[in-house]
């Protein structure tokens, strides 16, 4: 996390402004001060921001040896990501839900909301669609964003800001070899094609074997192979993203597919079969238009048509018969959707600040669709088209110059749920100009989607109507900045969160989705960060948080109550050789069985270089160097109540730019 901040990037830069690599700073004396975009959709600093904020940055990306964004995010304070076998998820804040597909927080990338309409699933591994190496920087929001986001932004925002063609000036190939026969390699282009046109182009290629022989024992018996997969955790990616950009105006576009075989015989399906397998393909094409900040009015438009194609693959034995025959039970999931926003902002008197906007989506297709393959039976399909709409206000006044007050607002309205409205508010006090103190207020919601509300997997349980869960957060931030290369923060927060959708098991068959109850958190998170001259960076952080289901009393399943991270980057040659290391520390949790995992310690380090030859980089990675055995808890379509994860790996990657 930087503790210099960068002006935002081209999708929300100025109009013919000029491109720079370069940080714009704010002094604070000598205190340099972040910039994010994503706390109110405009550009602000940190310390005016009504959130709890973090920033990770690309220079970041290559030291610490990020191969995803789920790396990235295990870095960062108070985050818990864990995968499966199939895909990553997000835990926040003491709240992580097996199998809820991400679905808690909002994913954007250059403020585009990238949740499916099907799933309303974020990003975070292979099917993400934006390269690592393709990220400027990746800012964190904390709590809740529904007063300026609608729907998904109930724990957080995360907004990837990809690079500009400006940035990368001139063309990049970058290949990668690494455990498990994985094999990467990418390319890059960023140009001006004339006057005020920019052009990007980058493609990306991955393929991995996988791991072999993974073992579980729920599967231990001679009819099973005693428990072994063999080669059944292949993975394949293609990615593709571009943009053409001309003043304010931005085109932009991305594409991706990944097919992965899934090892665990996840959804009942039969245990070593190598055609289990999932595929997500996602394209989306933008066009935006930004002012220049310096305009009296600041107006943001954005219209766009995205689509996520799903499919699965499940060989099922039906009956009970260890030697019956072997059906292909297969989905194929279909959405597509217009999206359109645009927003107004306008500074009065250099003291308040007006922002208004409205959003909408028409989704022209929400297909799910799950059948048997030969012989042809219908299993369950369901075809929606719901509309949603929202709008939004949010005034920012500075009182003082120590206090200024932020209060905001937003309707949603969805044909599936009616009228949602939830508010902000924050008082931000500044007694002195290295010290921010923010006492927050926030409502959020989550809205059941449509694979909760109306997919059929053959249960039995009729359920009613699902309903839109709700979450309130209080937090009081310290941010205090030390020297000129300090910066150190203090979170204290509660939620309480209500009708809670998730997984409910049904003996002998898989699960439906239920809102079975609330939850309520108290947390203190606290973190030091500094940055020192010839290239020293390093930060160093603690949450202690404790997640209680209302109506057992007792910890929710999958939250760790302690998580301790510390990161540390030193030149070793100049500033051409650096040398990192992060230590991860997760304390146990508790799984769906009612048992629990054990605490465990990750240790990763990346030797990276830069300038030994002109456009070269290159960069060495360990990852669980100390080869920690580790699970993670499944969910309820595992027969495991908790998945073993990956020892010690690494990764060598070259990249030349030209």
């Amino acid at each position: 996390m930087a503790l210099v901040g960068a002006s935002i990037n081209a999708p929300f830069r100025a109009a013919g402004a000029e491109d720079s690599a370069e940080p714009s700073l704010e002094q604070l004396g000598e205190i340099q001060v972040e910039s994010i975009y994503s706390a109110s959709k405009y550009e602000q600093k940190v310390t005016k921001a009504a959130t709890s904020a973090s920033v990770v940055t690309s220079e970041e990306i290559k030291r610490f040896g990020y191969r995803d964004l789920g790396d990235v995010l295990r870095s960062v304070r108070g985050f818990n990501v864990t995968n499966d076998r199939n895909y990553s998820y997000i835990g926040l804040r003491g709240f992580l839900r097996p199998g809820d597909y991400s679905s808690r927080v909002l994913v954007l990338i250059n403020g585009h909301r990238f949740n499916d309409n099907l799933y309303d699933s974020g990003i975070l591994g292979g099917d993400a669609m934006v390269d690592v190496d393709l990220i400027d920087r990746v800012e964190i929001v904390r709590g809740p964003g529904s007063a300026i986001y609608g729907n998904n932004a109930y724990f957080g925002v995360i907004n990837i800001v990809t690079k500009t063609a400006a940035q990368v000036d001139g063309a990049e190939v970058s290949g990668a070899t690494a455990s498990f026969d994985t094999y990467k390699g990418r390319f890059t282009y960023g140009g001006s094609l004339a006057k005020d046109w920019r052009l990007l182009l980058s493609g990306t290629v991955s393929q991995s074997a996988g791991a072999r022989d993974l073992y579980y024992k729920e599967f231990d018996s001679p009819e099973t192979n005693g428990g072994v997969v063999p080669k059944s955790d292949e993975e394949s990616v293609r990615s593709l993203f571009g943009s053409l950009q001309y003043k304010g105006l931005t085109l932009e576009g991305a594409y991706s597919y990944r097919d992965k075989q899934v090892p665990t015989a996840s959804f009942g399906t039969v245990f070593g079969d190598t055609r289990e397998r999932v595929r997500d393909e996602r394209p989306y094409v933008e066009l935006r238009y930004d002012t220049p900040p310096e305009a009296e009015w600041g107006v943001n438009a954005r219209v766009s048509y995205e689509q996520y194609n799903y499919s699965g693959d499940y060989p099922t034995r039906y009956g009970d018969d260890p030697a019956g025959p072997i059906t292909m039970n297969l989905d194929r999931d279909r959405g597509e959707w217009l999206g359109a926003e645009v927003s107004v902002r306008k500074t009065f008197a250099d003291r308040y600040t007006l922002i208004v906007g409205a959003e909408g989506r028409e989704n022209l297709q929400q297909h799910l669709l799950n059948f048997d393959a030969e012989p042809y039976e219908l299993g369950f399909e369901s075809k929606r088209t719901v509309r949603n709409e929202g709008v939004f206000g949010q005034a920012e006044a500075e009182i003082t110059d120590q206090v200024s007050i932020t209060t905001g607002l937003r309707y949603d309205h969805y044909q599936t749920i009616g009228g949602r409205v939830t508010p902000r508010a924050a008082i931000i006090y500044s007694p002195l100009k290295q010290t921010t103190l923010k006492f927050l207020y926030g409502e959020a919601f989550r809205a059941p989607n449509v694979y909760e509300s109306f997919y059929d997997a053959g249960a039995v349980v009729h359920r009613a109507t699902l309903q839109p869960e709700s979450i309130r957060t209080y937090e009081v931030v310290l941010e205090q900045y030390l020297w000129k290369n300090w910066r150190t923060s203090l979170s204290l927060y509660h939620f309480d969160a209500v009708k809670l959708i998730d997984q409910v098991p049904i003996p002998g068959q898989a699960f439906y989705l239920d809102n079975v109850g609330g939850a309520a958190a108290n947390g203190v998170e606290t973190e030091v960060e500094m940055k020192f001259g010839h290239g020293w960076l390093g930060r160093a952080s603690y949450a202690l948080q404790r997640t209680v289901s209302e109506e057992t009393k007792s910890d929710v399943s999958n939250s760790p109550r302690h998580l301790v991270k510390a990161l540390v980057s030193a030149p070793v040659y100049s500033d051409q050789v650096f040398l990192s290391m992060e230590v991860l520390f997760n304390s146990s949790v508790g799984t769906l069985a009612g048992a629990k995992t054990e605490a465990y310690t990750l240790l990763n380090a990346t030797l990276f270089s830069q300038k030994i030859a002109r456009g070269l980089e290159a960069s060495a990675s360990i990852y669980n160097i100390l080869d920690t055995r580790y699970t993670i808890p499944g969910a309820a379509d595992h027969m495991q109540d908790v998945i073993p994860q990956d020892g010690r790996t690494f990764r060598v990657k070259v990249t030349y730019h030209f």
